[in-house]
């Protein structure tokens, strides 16, 4: 005998919205069930975000660009995710689509890459990156090629801005051994932020991109977590005939009786030229340590970092440093500079208004050094001089609607400026972004 429907917001029950809330005695037994079975649709889940940002950027003391760049557009990112099929050998599929379309750009445009461009310069009105990825598991480990979102330290989407960062190729993430993650992978192609299409080069961020001739990034490491309260990460990653890259990290926590916490993290990279060698000479150790104590709402965090190398740090895909201070304007990463930051986060909820947390953060990097870089090298373009140093301030205030019909909805308002003298080689800016986000999943 069919159960009553007897929940107003009905639809077929492999969309049932689950962010609704509904407790009908319907959806409670759908849940219940969807906890019990496992395959390609029970473990599949399918979200949809909304997502509005507003961009404007002032540059002070600059000729020949424009003064200011203002962009606000809207993106609309559809994803599924299936679960596998039973059996020894369990098949599935991922698919996107994410859609950006310009609500204002006013003419001033080229310095945000919120929204896309076309190749005569103009901004495109809607574009649109459509793909997917097959992926099959045996045992604990997931093979996966295609169109995705890999999360890596030495290679990793961003999704910083309106829409996401994708790539292409495949990844093995293997998790057969206790406590120990693996992951492998190698991508030939990338999709910038504001990209038109999923089969671009390689992003690189610094690099002179004339010099940028690598055609794909191979890397292996893994995460162990079998410490009370110790993370430990290592990640060796190749940019064909570029560079190769080390990684370490550790990540420590500390609750005290009073739970009050301590949490340490350590960032290390090593970079150094292999094959042809496209960007020239490069050997480069950068490194950070960050320190936060939590009590009650308070959040204190002190950080160092360390750059040892003539040319800057660099790295392949917009999310793939996680430095202590890679902030929102500068990557503190020229080359012999050393940067410190002192940072305050506070959450409102203790006082009442749930879903509310604010920041402030003050960096400084000093001692930046790039008159030893060989003019054939490719960041001597960048122009980098002796004593360079800069700072930056941001204000970010960030709301999550904690119940109700717009549950979820996030809000989140940053203010960011950035100075420095002419040896460092970034702009003068003065930063505003407002971004506006509802996420469904079902």
């Amino acid at each position: 005998m069919n159960k009553k429907r007897t929940c107003k917001a009905w639809v077929p029950p492999i969309i049932v919205l689950h962010s609704l809330g509904c407790t009908c005695a319907y959806c409670n037994d759908l849940d219940e069930k969807a906890k019990k079975k496992h395959g390609f649709w029970a473990d599949s889940v399918t979200s949809i975000i909304n997502r509005s940002v507003y961009e404007y950027r002032r540059f002070n003391g600059v000729q020949q660009i424009p003064k200011y760049t203002k962009e606000w557009g809207y993106g609309f990112m559809a994803n599924f995710q299936s679960g596998f099929t039973t059996g020894l050998v369990g098949l599935g599929l991922d698919a996107q689509s994410y859609t950006g379309i310009r609500l204002d750009s006013s003419g001033r445009i080229g310095r945000i890459r919120l929204l896309s461009v076309s190749k005569n310069g103009r901004v495109r009105s809607v574009y649109n990156r459509t793909g997917g990825a097959a992926k099959l598991k045996i045992s604990s480990t997931i093979f996966k090629y295609g169109i995705m979102r890999p999360k890596t330290p030495i290679f990793s989407s961003s999704d910083m801005r309106l829409l996401p960062e994708t790539s292409t190729g495949f990844l093995i993430t293997s998790n057969e051994l206790k406590n120990l993650n693996v992951q492998i992978g190698r991508f030939t192609a990338s999709a910038d932020r504001n990209a038109n299409s999923s089969h671009g080069d390689m992003v690189v961020n610094y690099l002179n991109p004339a010099y940028q001739n690598g055609r794909y990034f191979d890397f292996i490491g893994g995460t162990y977590k079998g410490f009370k309260s110790l993370a430990l990460s290592t990640y060796i990653g190749r940019y064909e005939h570029n560079w190769l890259t080390c990684y370490v990290s550790a990540n420590y926590g500390y609750t005290f009786k009073n739970t009050d916490r301590l949490i340490l993290d350590f960032q290390g990279y090593h970079s150094k030229n292999i094959g042809k060698s496209y960007a020239g000479k490069i050997n480069n150790t950068t490194g950070s340590i960050l320190g936060t104590y939590q009590t009650g709402p308070h959040h204190f965090s002190l950080a160092y970092q360390k750059v040892h190398g003539d040319t800057p740090f660099d790295y392949v895909t917009r999310g793939a440093i996680w430095l202590a201070n890679s902030t929102q304007l500068s990557d503190f990463n020229g080359p012999h500079e050393q940067s410190w930051q002192i940072k305050y986060e506070l959450d409102i909820s203790h006082w009442g208004i749930k879903g509310l947390v604010i920041n402030n953060a003050f960096i400084r990097g000093t001692g930046i050094n790039g008159t030893k870089i060989d003019k054939n090298n490719g960041y001597y373009w960048l122009g980098y001089g002796k004593n360079g140093h800069h700072w930056e301030y941001e204000f970010s205030a960030k709301y999550v609607v904690p119940k109700g019909i717009a549950k979820n909805l996030t809000i989140i308002f940053k203010q960011s400026i950035h100075k420095a003298n002419k040896a460092q080689a970034e702009l003068n800016t003065n930063q505003t972004r407002i971004a506006i986000e509802y996420p469904l999943i079902w």
